[in-house]
């Protein structure tokens, strides 16, 4: 019985000193909820300096621009292909990410308030999401790093299931 109590308190020391490893600052939360339904379930995403994390996400910018991470129980990897042309006009800033995590592009549009998505993540298996989304953002910190990364709220949208443009009850959700 005390192996068992040593296991638990080593457990817990480990998990404590990965909670607290990331030298990385947080910068406030993103809730998101699919459009279209006030009832479906929101999923709230913890923003820290170049990574996004939720129980299902856990995505960092790498020095070398590719975001790495899991999704789900999946490893996940996706590359700045670069800049491309903007698929709309008024965009902003417009990336092109591949990978085994999924081929998307991502644009910022409408002087940094919102951002359009088109492609596909890849989330495991045989398992892939589509990314068609608009999503307004918001002020404060954790929405400064999205508009320097946008890819990882394009990453989060379609992991919580966010597809469309947004409609009313969507407004105010995100924070």
């Amino acid at each position: 019985m005390r192996h068992h109590h040593a296991l638990v308190a080593a457990g817990v020391a480990l998990l404590s000193a990965c909670a607290t490893s990331s030298d990385r600052p947080r910068l406030g939360d993103i809730t998101l909820r699919p459009y279209g339904s006030i009832t479906a379930p929101q999923t709230t995403f913890s923003v820290q300096q170049g990574r996004i994390l939720s129980p299902d996400v856990d995505v960092t910018v790498e020095p070398d621009g590719c975001l790495r991470g899991t999704v789900g129980t999946s490893p996940f990897q996706v590359c700045n292909k670069g800049p491309v042309a903007p698929l709309k006009e008024g965009a902003e800033k417009v990336e092109h990410w591949q990978g085994t995590g999924g081929d998307f592009v991502v644009e910022l549009e409408d002087r940094g308030t919102r951002l359009r998505a088109d492609g596909t993540l890849i989330a495991g298996p045989g398992r892939g999401l589509p990314l068609q989304v608009t999503l307004a953002l918001g002020q404060g910190p954790q929405w400064d790093e999205i508009r320097k990364h946008p890819a990882l709220l394009a990453v989060a949208a379609a992991v919580a299931g966010v597809r469309g443009e947004p409609d009313r009850s969507a407004v105010g959700l995100t924070r």
